[in-house]
């Protein structure tokens, strides 16, 4: 389907490539407005009705930490992982709400469900002995407006699961739809689609000086954004098709420097 964008032992993989690189952009985390910025979370009750939500949270825990919402006027809000502050971006309440029904059509294609994610994790877990218990991993949870329904979908540490289970359907499709809106929050934190496409230039011109050949960036490619208190910048372009072929490039901004732009190539290349 193509939408626009028990327990055992524990016996845990090793440290990954692709946890490395997460581990690299949570040095940069602190405060920098991109563009309107807003300097409490959302409150409880807005007249602007939220269309989609995207946050996390620990298991049990009754507070969640935000990261993006979709209003039905067009606002879309953005905030990113740990402290900072959040960014604005004003669309139409038509791709407002165009964003808001084609998860929605995604999530009733797969026939998506908490239960249908957690049966899968189960029997992945009994065929392959592996647990799909981590501590302290936050929840990813999904609410989307579909008509007049409010649809609520947790899954628990995806990325980390992905990983662990390559075969499990159901937690791999909540993962594609939750990369979509990883990808539409930073290209808000970058401060809006014009400024998103800038730095996507920055990442293709380091790319192209050292790999010719390399299929060049996309803002849909755009998947990390962190900022330090000094004012400087960590975004990150990610394209998986599987491990061996991960491609990364990330660019490092710092007050009164030029950008500087790391690129990552696969195993395949590194080697």
């Amino acid at each position: 389907m193509n939408h626009p964008p028990f327990n055992s032992p524990e016996r845990s993989p090793g440290i990954t490539r692709r946890s490395l690189l997460a581990a690299t952009g949570a040095l940069f985390v602190g405060v920098r407005g991109a563009h309107t910025q807003a300097n409490e979370r959302p409150r409880a009750f807005s007249p602007d009705p939220v269309l989609l939500e995207w946050s996390t949270s620990v298991r049990g825990a009754s507070t969640r930490h935000t990261r993006l919402r979709i209003y039905s006027s067009g606002l879309l809000e953005s905030w990113p992982v740990g402290r900072g502050n959040c960014q604005r971006e004003h669309r139409t309440p038509e791709e407002a709400r165009r964003l808001s029904a084609s998860l929605a059509a995604a999530i009733r294609d797969a026939s998506l469900t908490s239960e249908a994610i957690d049966s899968d994790l189960r029997e992945q877990s009994r065929r392959t002995g592996l647990s799909f218990l981590i501590q302290d991993a936050d929840d990813s949870v999904l609410q989307v407006l579909d008509e007049t329904t409010r649809l609520e979908i947790r899954c628990p540490a995806p990325p980390l699961l992905a990983e662990r289970f390559p075969e499990a359907g159901k937690l791999q499709e909540f993962v594609r739809l939750e990369r979509q809106l990883c990808n539409l929050s930073c290209i808000v934190l970058c401060g809006g689609q014009d400024a998103a496409e800038l730095i996507c230039r920055q990442a293709n011109d380091g790319l192209k000086s050292e790999h010719p050949h390399a299929t060049p960036w996309t803002t849909g490619d755009l998947m990390m954004v962190r900022s330090s208190l000094d004012g400087g910048r960590f975004v990150q372009f990610r394209r998986e098709h599987d491990a061996a072929e991960q491609w990364t490039t990330c660019v490092m901004e710092s007050p009164g420097r030029a950008p500087r732009v790391t690129v990552i190539p696969p195993a395949s290349l590194a080697r």
